[in-house]
């Protein structure tokens, strides 16, 4: 936690005017805070090993799923370094969240883990062998599913990301539409390729009442040049 959230110190320090060293100190008890979660698994497996020595390596990929399910939910919850999302770049197999959610691929992948370590202390193999299986199926399967789902054609899709890399300093309602056209580039070469969709990564939320029109105006250039533009969050 402490390389994921490196830039937790120079949020409060730059936007709420905090002390650095206070600072510091909030990013090393948020650490210690979200490490306790497992420091608390840890110990559960522990006492489930003594207890089971076999079924403890079983039982360990359920009692990682609910470790990451309470750091999501709890206190409004904080669902960083979740292992499932390790695979983001594993198509196949993250097709699997369609059913069960990123938990599902922290469970298939904990679950493989697990039953390794235990074919390798207790010479159980038949347990690692199965949850190789199960893995082996579900990236058959995700990629059936991709294949199935293959809206492309034989032509393809051509589209283009527009990233207008915006500062957070700036706020939308007390900025020109003409700045924030500037900003995203809207007409220029982005757009004036061969290109047919253009996904939009920070939609403006923050606009303006009056101002929001004159700025989603800007982006007329997407109907006199047939593109297509959806709108998200990055």
């Amino acid at each position: 936690y402490g390389i994921l959230l490196y830039w937790i110190p120079d949020v409060p320090a730059h936007y709420g005017g905090m002390s650095y060293w206070l600072c510091l100190v909030v990013y090393l008890a948020l650490i210690f805070f979200l490490a306790l979660y497992w420091g608390l698994f840890g110990h559960v497996f522990v006492l489930l090993r003594r207890s089971f020595p076999a079924a403890a390596f079983v039982i360990a990929p359920f009692l990682w799923i609910a470790t990451e399910f309470v750091l999501t939910r709890f206190l409004t919850g904080f669902p960083w370094g979740i292992i499932g999302t390790s695979q983001y770049r594993n198509l196949p197999l993250i097709q699997a969240a369609s059913l069960a959610g990123v938990y599902g691929v922290s469970f298939l992948l904990v679950l493989v883990q697990s039953t390794f370590v235990l074919a390798l202390r207790q010479k159980r193999k038949s347990p690692f062998f199965a949850a190789l299986t199960l893995l082996v199926l579900a990236h058959a399967w995700g990629g059936y599913e991709l294949k199935k789902s293959d809206f492309r054609g034989s032509a393809g899709v051509k589209a283009a990301v527009v990233q207008g890399n915006v500062s957070s300093d700036i706020y939308w309602q007390f900025t020109a539409p003409e700045e924030v056209r500037g900003i995203f580039c809207v007409g220029h070469e982005p757009f004036e390729r061969d290109r047919r969709v253009a996904v939009e990564r920070a939609a403006f939320l923050g606009a303006h009442d009056g101002r929001r029109g004159r700025v989603v105006a800007g982006h007329g250039d997407f109907h006199r040049h047939r593109r297509c533009l959806a709108f998200g969050v990055g």
